[in-house]
């Protein structure tokens, strides 16, 4: 075999090999993900309320404070029937210190209010505290099924007679409580 050849098949040995390597790490942070990710699936069509405040305290979150917050609620619907709900905090404190604080108060205030004063399993929504620096992050992910009036100030409701199901009244909802309200398709 020529050398020429042999220089040939090395370089098509060597672009595969980096071809499969980079297909390998791109299906790895395409299938990267927790396990606890809402997905909407089906026919029909799917619009998401993304609902922001700045001023109402969540249940867990009332020891320390923040010196800057934000809540916002994430809410899918598919053929305008809620599918899943999403609460998100994000507070700023004055030192780490308060953060780690903050987050532990947090972390026990959530199963013990779950759990007694709710009376459901702890394990009902997945959830997810994230300490940097002097951020606190709280993230409560909910499938609708699992979302009811008894459990509503988790998604930063009222305890009424019945959770809101469809976009409207979801909006209306969380609107009345203070909340700027916006839809995205």
């Amino acid at each position: 075999m020529s050398k020429e050849k042999k220089n040939n098949i090395t370089w098509v040995a060597v672009a595969v090999v980096m071809v499969v390597g980079v297909v390998a790490v791109i299906a790895a942070l395409l299938n990267s993900g927790s396990s606890n990710d809402i997905v909407v699936s089906g026919e029909g069509e799917v619009i998401g309320l993304k609902c922001k405040d700045d001023k109402l305290t969540h249940v867990v979150l009332t020891y320390g404070r923040p010196t800057s917050f934000t809540n916002e609620v994430l809410a899918n619907f598919q053929d305008d029937k809620l599918m899943s709900i999403m609460y998100q905090y994000e507070g700023i404190y004055s030192s780490e210190e308060e953060v780690k604080e903050a987050e532990a108060f947090a972390a026990a205030d959530y199963n013990k209010i779950l759990a007694k004063n709710y009376g459901v399993d702890t394990n009902i929504f997945s959830h997810v505290f994230v300490k940097d620096g002097n951020e606190l992050r709280l993230t409560i992910n909910g499938k609708a099924d699992k979302v009811n009036s008894k459990v509503a100030p988790y998604f930063m409701l009222e305890q009424n007679d019945s959770f809101p199901k469809t976009l409207d009244a979801v909006r209306k909802a969380y609107e009345g409580a203070g909340f700027s309200c916006e839809t995205t398709k």
